[in-house]
């Protein structure tokens, strides 16, 4: 048995002798009533918050109502979403302080945020599966199309830095300037770990 989340990036000899079954994530009603056996002492509230920022995958969904980490990076990605979504630099660089004295934080409040905002999106949309969290819908109400997906361009490149063992100050500094149209310095090719 081989799992990968990219088929297309296995080597052809191995695809040309597997069988490959795609999975997909269950849908969000699926997703809260098996965290509702799994987690019988959870709120219906928090149950559907995490089934809906889960996206229907419900092993993430597990961490976000038991992982301390996962909950304080999503804590974090909310208050930074919520610092963009009014326009203050300063709410979204106090909301990523603590994510510059950790990498681990950072790269899952990165992480995090582009989930995040990818149920914003959807909910702007109106394409959400279930119902959205009151937060979710606050921030799709607050931001525009172009600014979630500058928003959710930024927090990738963010990650990429991190990821290319940028410092966590200079990888978060990038997504303000994305977000507020300052200059700053980004990483063209993480790998080679330099700026340019």
């Amino acid at each position: 048995l081989l799992t990968c989340d990219d088929g297309a990036s296995l080597l052809p000899t191995l695809l040309s002798r597997s069988y490959c079954l795609r999975l997909a994530p269950v849908g969000q009603e699926e997703c809260r009533q098996a965290l509702e056996e799994a987690y019988p002492g959870e709120t219906g509230e928090a149950l559907e918050r995490a089934a809906f920022l889960a996206g229907g995958n419900i092993g993430r969904a597990g961490k976000l109502l038991t992982d301390e980490g996962s909950r304080a990076a999503l804590e974090q990605a909310f208050a930074l979403l919520a610092g963009a979504a009014q326009g203050s630099e300063y709410e979204m660089l106090a909301a990523m302080a603590p994510m510059e004295k950790s990498r681990a934080l950072a790269v899952a409040g990165m992480e995090q945020t582009q989930r995040l905002l990818g149920g914003v999106l959807r909910e702007k949309a109106g394409q959400s599966a279930g119902e959205a969290p009151k937060e979710v819908k606050q921030l799709a109400g607050g931001m525009s199309f172009p600014k979630i997906l500058r928003l959710y361009d930024g927090a990738g490149r963010a990650l990429d830095m991190l990821n290319g063992n940028v410092s966590q100050a200079l990888a978060l500094e990038s997504l303000c300037g994305r977000m507020f149209g300052t200059k700053c310095p980004e990483v063209r090719d993480p790998g080679k770990g330099g700026c340019g």
